[in-house]
């Protein structure tokens, strides 16, 4: 039978504290503070550093509702290429996707992007690809009843 204690005689319970101490992730949301290293400045309103990026399946679901619109499809029309691709889907669980209630799979994410006609880069970017920042521009240009650039009705 082998000794333990001989292996585990260097780690005492001061050590073993500040071992489980150093390795809380601070870079996960909700445990930043001022004195934080890294990440630009921080914002003591929302807690987080200029680099925070929402989790990915947050932007995999904005980045699904922009292009979906963009190309005039509909949340059914999403639901049901899913299901035909072997993937049981609702237009409840697209929307869920959207609305970030929803974790997608890898294998998910995948058939959605080519449904979409991009790849899962595209679909998981950290910032809004161009087309969609140009869309979202020009519905946001509908709304208002302006035509770019001159901010005339």
């Amino acid at each position: 039978m082998l000794e333990l204690t001989r292996w585990f005689a260097p780690l005492q319970a001061g050590t073993l504290r500040y071992v489980q101490e150093s390795n809380i992730d601070s870079s996960l949301p909700g445990t930043y503070s001022a004195d934080d290293p890294g990440g630009g400045t921080y914002d003591p309103e929302t807690g987080l550093r200029e680099w925070y990026y929402a989790p990915t399946s947050t932007r995999l679901g904005q980045w699904l509702r922009l292009r979906r619109k963009m190309l005039g499809m509909s949340q059914q029309d999403i639901s049901d290429a899913l299901t035909a691709a072997g993937m049981k889907f609702y237009d409840s669980s697209v929307a869920r996707i959207e609305n970030g209630k929803r974790k997608v799979t890898v294998d998910e994410a995948e058939v959605i992007a080519r449904i979409l006609g991009v790849d899962i880069a595209y679909m998981t970017s950290l910032e809004p690809p161009e087309d969609l920042k140009v869309f979202v521009e020009q519905e946001n240009q509908k709304v208002l009843g302006r035509r770019r650039g001159n901010g005339k009705a």
